[in-house]
């Protein structure tokens, strides 16, 4: 397989091949946060626990920032729980920002209803239906809302790799499926249909 050079990162033996699957995604989820500029001790809520909500999770917990965390899936959310998240009223907490990682556009529309006053709202879940807010209500709580799409190229990658290499970071245990690549038609319905977690196809 023949990729530009720019686009391809030597790992260290070290680096196990479930770590190494998940470092695109767990850029994605590690720009948001950046730019999210939040310290040890904040408070966050992520909405959507697929794979970027749980990277997004996950490197935050180990950050020391506290998160909770909302997902319909029971299997997800106790995942979520088991690295350390929070549920229940987290309106009440002082949540400083909350992703949106569902790509559900009646979930962002009751999203955006719903955080705490002086909350900031970043969108990750990419819907292509529209969803709704009130302009004077999101002013009136002083509600501010942005999009992050993916990454930083090629800084993301490298601070994720670093710290993957450093033991702080564990990308690959949400991983909750593994496929052949024979199976790959059956592996794109199951992720279609709502299989709670990450497939990756095996290739021999």
């Amino acid at each position: 397989m023949l990729i530009p050079a720019d686009f391809a990162h030597t790992l260290p033996e070290t680096v196990s091949d479930t770590d190494a699957v998940t470092i695109e995604p767990t850029a994605v989820a590690f720009n948001a946060l950046k730019h999210a500029s939040l310290q040890a001790g904040d408070t966050i809520y992520v909405l959507g626990l697929g794979a970027i909500g749980m990277l997004i999770t996950h490197l935050a917990i180990q950050r020391g920032i506290i998160v909770y965390v909302g997902e319909l899936n029971s299997v997800l959310l106790d995942k979520a729980v088991s690295m350390g998240a929070r549920t229940g009223e987290w309106q009440l907490a002082d949540v400083r920002v909350a992703f949106e990682c569902t790509g559900s556009a009646a979930a962002t529309t009751a999203f955006c209803a719903d955080v705490p006053r002086g909350a900031s709202v970043v969108l990750l879940g990419l819907s292509e239906k529209p969803a709704s807010f009130t302009p004077l209500d999101l002013v009136r709580r002083g509600i501010s809302i942005r999009g992050s799409l993916i990454y930083d190229h090629p800084e993301d990658f490298e601070s994720v790799i670093q710290s993957i290499v450093a033991g702080e970071i564990h990308p690959g245990q949400i991983i909750s499926k593994y496929i052949p690549l024979a199976d790959l038609e059956a592996g794109l319905m199951a992720a279609s249909s709502g299989h709670p977690g990450k497939i990756v196809v095996q290739i021999q």
